[in-house]
């Protein structure tokens, strides 16, 4: 049976902000090593891979979701959805300024949804927008405000499929925790993680999402990570340190100046889905 708390509502809106982020070479370089990436111009920190975009703000993020969930449902947050719009690339010399906020608070039967939307800019022009959707399992709001992020749909055929295999080091977890500042105790803590629920330390959703990245680019805009304007993900299981994957490329349809394309990623051996229904929107 789930639980009902008083989550903060009256917190909803209410603007959290990270000024004057720095894009070093050696930030985005520390970035693309944590997430495995091989491009040189991720590895030289000249261009931040698609994922580094939660980076700046993401001190502003976590305070916005914190603000609204009560601190004793702190453990039963797990990152369910994601969604970045990339409006320029992010360049190493950039500096940036973000704000975060809540905007929607949604009482399901099974926990509650918190919607946190953030944006960053570069001397007054938009960057990147995201919008994070975080899970609460098993409490329930008293009443839903707000509203969910933008809705997606993959389009028409699935088709050719490409499959990119790839595999989490064993200390991937450590890794990405020190380039990306998110040192949560269940992507740490084998302890911790089995105290709230989990087989044990999980990788984070970012550096899964990140491997999810690295696949769409090599195979619908390699020549120029720039076209990539869209990347969303709903993420289904939480990948294990370790573990080998397969994430697969389907050409969804063509409309306007982008094609669309539909991302799944599964363990190797037991197919368990790590992120399902993703989507790249790729500029032509």
């Amino acid at each position: 049976m789930t639980d009902t708390a008083s989550f903060h509502l009256d917190r909803m809106n209410e603007a959290f902000a990270v000024d004057g982020f720095a894009v070093t070479r050696e930030r985005v370089a520390a970035f693309a090593a944590a997430t495995n990436e091989h491009r040189h111009d991720y590895t030289s920190g000249e261009i931040a891979p698609p994922v580094f975009a939660v980076v700046p703000g993401f001190e502003a993020t976590v305070a916005a979701c914190a603000a609204v969930v009560p601190d004793e449902l702190a453990k039963s947050v797990v990152h369910g959805e994601q969604v970045f719009e990339f409006h320029q690339p992010i360049a190493s010399g950039a500096v940036l300024d973000s704000v975060s906020r809540c905007t929607g608070v949604l009482a399901k039967s099974t926990g509650t949804l918190v919607v946190i939307e953030t944006t960053s800019h570069e001397r007054g022009k938009l960057v990147v927008t995201q919008h994070m959707t975080c899970f609460v399992r098993g409490v329930r709001a008293e009443e839903s405000r707000g509203a969910l992020p933008p809705a997606y749909e993959v389009y028409g055929r699935l088709e050719p499929a490409q499959q990119v295999p790839d595999k989490f080091d064993l200390d991937q977890t450590q890794r990405y925790a020190e380039a990306s500042g998110d040192h949560m105790p269940i992507h740490l803590d084998e302890k911790f993680a089995r105290s709230v629920g989990l087989p044990g330390v999980i990788i984070h959703g970012f550096c899964t999402l990140a491997f999810v990245a690295r696949a769409a680019v090599e195979t619908t805009c390699s020549d120029d990570p720039g076209r990539l304007r869209t990347l969303r993900a709903r993420f289904a299981t939480p990948g294990r340190p370790g573990e080998q994957i397969v994430t697969t490329v389907k050409r969804a349809a063509a409309i306007g100046d982008s094609e669309f394309f539909e991302l799944d990623s599964v363990e190797r051996t037991s197919g368990r889905p790590l992120v399902a229904r993703g989507m790249a929107q790729v500029a032509n």
